[in-house]
Order: C-alpha cells, then structure tokens, then sequence
C-alpha cells in the first residue's frame, strides 16, 4: 500500500497498554499513515480520515507495551510539508460536559459488606474532591449512603463507606502533580481498607462494617444524581470481590488484566 512519494519514519515505545493517536494534522499535502510493529508487520494503515480540517491523516490504535515504527507519505506523488503527532490518550475525560459513565445495574457489581478490590488510572487537572468510581444514591440524615473512591481535595486518596470518610493522611503523595497516577484501594473481611498510590501501599485504616450496596448504579468519573466530576481522565478501572494484596496489586500495574481473572467483576 505504499506511495511513491518519499516516506518519513518514526520510532516509539510504549511501556504500557496505551491508546495511541498519530495524525498528520496540519500538513500541507494529502498524507497517508502506517503502523508497523518494530519487526516490519503492519498493523494498521490509516484511511485518509483526519481528526482535524484539511486533507491530513489519522489513526488511533489501542497498543500493548513494545517498540512501534510510523511511516508517514505523501498520497501518490505528491511532496510538501507534512507535521506528524504521536501522543497517548490519558483515558476518557469527565467534566462539566462528560459528567460520568454508568454500569448497568449488576448483581455481580454488589459489593456488600465483603472484601473488595478497586484499581484505577486517574490524571485529574483541578486541585477538588475527585469522584473516580462511586455508588452512592441516597442522600439522608446527613448521610449518602453506598461507597465513593476518589481524590481529596489535599491531593491524598479517600473512600467514603455509606457517608463515613478514610483517608489516606496528608503524609501521603500528593496526586494532584498533572501526572498519571495507578490508585487502589481493597477491603478486607476485618474491614480493613488499603489505599495504594502507583503500585505502593501508602495507608491503612480500620473502618467500620458497612454494607455498601444501594439501588443505583456504579458510576466512573462522577457522584450521586446530576452532580459533575471535576475534571480528570480515568481509564483501565477494575473491580474486583476480593481483596487484592499488596503484590498483585503492583503486578497489575502498567499490565492488561485478563478477563478471567479471579474475583474480577
């Protein structure tokens, strides 16, 4: 499929799953992409569809961590300036505009009172109490009611069981730096909750035996009802009916989780 135009050669490495975008958006002349693994193998040649005006090219593609080449050309013969961007996407971008995906209600998804496990990749970009992955529905006596695993406000993870509040304590690292950050926190049967920061288990507290099942959905990137998140990218969220520990935690990091994963819901 190649051109007879002269081609451009790029070479990138990805060090975890990643969702890649090249474009050639900005050029001067009609272009054509290819991404190839680093022994030669295509994998897929854009279509001449841009994501931006004009006649440039794109292509987006989900990549598992390893080397990759790029060969941009002009369409046919034709030779000029063409501009090439490699960047990541940091996931899906929840604000005032994105508010939050929901799951559809799911048995499996009820947590109850027994020990669970939830893993994220979360960038936030404005220093709020950040919602990654919430159930919560009711709001009475001054209380909501379900689960909420988020960011503070300080910068520290928090988790909010039935309207009673953990936090990881100020000494934690402080995650609102415009870098991506792997977060989890698992239950335990003795109701133990651990809070993990890129792969390191930074805090434990001892919290009280709730039940945190409610009548609402899960939801990623948002809170109870209409209310907003603040805007941060999240991706790879996975939940999980039983309590990681410390060492597979930090295996899942920067890795694709098999879908027959044991307790992964």
């Amino acid at each position: 499929n190649g051109q007879a135009s002269p081609d451009i050669y790029y070479r990138f490495n990805i060090g975890r799953i990643e969702n890649v975008v090249i474009s050639t958006c900005g050029s001067t002349i009609s272009t054509t992409i290819h991404l190839l693994t680093d022994v030669g193998g295509t994998i897929i040649t854009s279509q001449n569809i841009p994501i931006c005006t004009g006649t440039s090219s794109s292509l987006t593609r989900l990549l598992a961590p390893g080397n990759y080449i790029v060969v941009v050309e002009g369409q046919g013969t034709q030779i000029g300036d063409i501009t090439t961007k490699i960047s990541v996407q940091p996931g899906m971008k929840f604000n005032a505009i994105q508010s939050r995906v929901e799951l559809p209600i799911n048995p499996l998804l009820n947590l109850g009172t027994g020990s669970f496990t939830i893993q994220a990749y979360v960038t936030p970009e404005k220093i709020a109490n950040t919602a990654i992955v919430s159930n919560r529905y009711i709001y009475s006596n001054g209380k909501y009611d379900g689960f909420q695993f988020g960011i503070h406000a300080y910068g520290e993870l928090w988790m909010s069981l039935n309207g009673v509040e953990y936090y990881s304590t100020v000494n934690s690292p402080n995650l609102f730096d415009n870098k991506c950050h792997y977060v989890a926190i698992t239950r335990n049967a003795s109701n133990v909750l651990k809070f993990y920061a890129d792969g390191l288990l930074i805090a434990t507290k001892t919290a009280t035996a709730f039940n945190v099942n409610t009548a609402g959905p899960i939801r990623i990137g948002s809170t109870m009802g209409s209310n907003p998140a603040t805007d941060e990218w999240v991706r790879e969220v996975s939940i999980w009916n039983v309590e990681l520990t410390a060492a597979q935690i930090q295996n899942n990091m920067n890795k694709a989780i098999p879908a027959t994963s044991s307790g992964l819901v």
